[in-house]
């Protein structure tokens, strides 16, 4: 593991967790990790004094991710975005591509991994894989590509949100549902 890496295991341990915990409505990190959500990622070409919520910075890549129930907003960095939601980095840049723009492809290890999580079905995998270098595809079958990335993207709800859904989802908990 390099050295690099080591630091951002041990900061996401040691800083971030303490942190999102401390910023959450429960009290310790299985409970508090469930009420944020995935809502925004941007890509700054030049560091702009950011800094990852586990202090790590420079960091150019910056995720928000959004608390449930009490509308708290986190930025944090591509290291600690791919541990708190267990994704690899090829899969987490695959499925931020497609959310901002669901008629594009999805890379082989994010298919691999919904299908491997169930969240698509043999055929759909096969589909995905068949055509997921084509540019050119019939309107049916770019339909069905459209389909196959919001059963992802579906999948992924748990730790993704839209604007609007945490936005709903605010509204009942304000609601007391």
């Amino acid at each position: 593991m390099s050295a690099r890496r080591t630091a951002a295991t041990r900061s996401f341990q040691h800083v971030l967790i303490p942190r999102i915990v401390e910023m959450s409505e429960a009290d310790n990190w299985e409970r508090a990790k469930h009420e944020w959500a995935y809502t925004d990622y941007d890509h700054v070409k030049e560091y702009d004094g950011r800094a990852c919520l586990c202090e790590y910075h420079p960091i150019t890549h910056l995720h928000t991710i959004t608390n449930r129930l009490n509308s708290l907003e986190a930025i944090i960095g591509s290291c600690c975005i791919k541990q708190f939601m267990g994704l690899a980095d090829s899969e987490l840049r695959s499925i931020a591509y497609v959310r901002g723009n669901p008629n594009k492809a999805l890379n082989v290890s994010a298919i691999e991994l919904a299908y491997s999580q169930g969240w698509i079905n043999n055929w759909e995998r096969n589909f995905c894989l068949d055509t997921q270098r084509k540019r050119n595809l019939s309107s049916r079958q770019q339909e069905k590509r459209k389909q196959i990335n919001e059963l992802v993207l579906a999948g992924l709800a748990p730790v993704m949100l839209t604007e609007g859904e945490l936005n709903a989802e605010k509204e009942m908990v304000r609601a007391g549902k």
